[in-house]
């Protein structure tokens, strides 16, 4: 195989050394030849490379999700505060939208986020203990003592 490529090369190589008005390439030195052909499979398989491939399918959902499916269209959502509650200011406020929401709840729980791919934001973040962990000094990636807690 290797020799059917070096066979192709040389002749292209020659063609060049025509074109260039040398009367042969065997003037080259091997290395000039070897860049030569490198830089010609380089062409070869980069331009190859550039095709628009459309053939790879939409990623499937992780174990206990569901794809979310839909039009490419924001559904608003309107946050409800208690009466008790201060409002907060509205030039603060960025749109939310229900699917903003919804990605945010999943990342909040996705262990991918971490260094190491075992811990989420839940884990230390715990919504039963307002969205701390009761500790003092929280553990971290490996169980590793951390040097702070987890604020709410």
């Amino acid at each position: 195989m290797m020799s059917a490529i070096l066979k192709y090369c040389k002749l292209f190589l020659s063609s060049v050394a025509l074109f260039a008005g040398r009367k042969s390439v065997h003037r080259l030195s091997a290395m000039h030849t070897y860049a030569l052909v490198f830089a010609v499979l380089m062409v070869v398989f980069t331009s190859s490379a550039c095709e628009d491939d459309d053939s790879d399918p939409p990623m499937p959902p992780g174990p206990g999700e569901e794809m979310i499916e839909g039009p490419n269209v924001a559904t608003p959502y309107t946050l409800e505060i208690a009466s008790f509650m201060p409002r907060p200011p509205e030039a603060n406020m960025i749109e939310l939208t229900e699917e903003g929401i919804e990605l945010g709840r999943r990342l909040f729980y996705d262990p991918l986020m971490s260094r190491d791919n075992t811990i989420s934001c839940a884990s230390c973040h715990r919504q039963e203990l307002a969205f701390t962990d009761g500790r003092r000094l929280s553990p971290g990636v490996r169980g590793l003592p951390g040097m702070r807690n987890a604020m709410s």
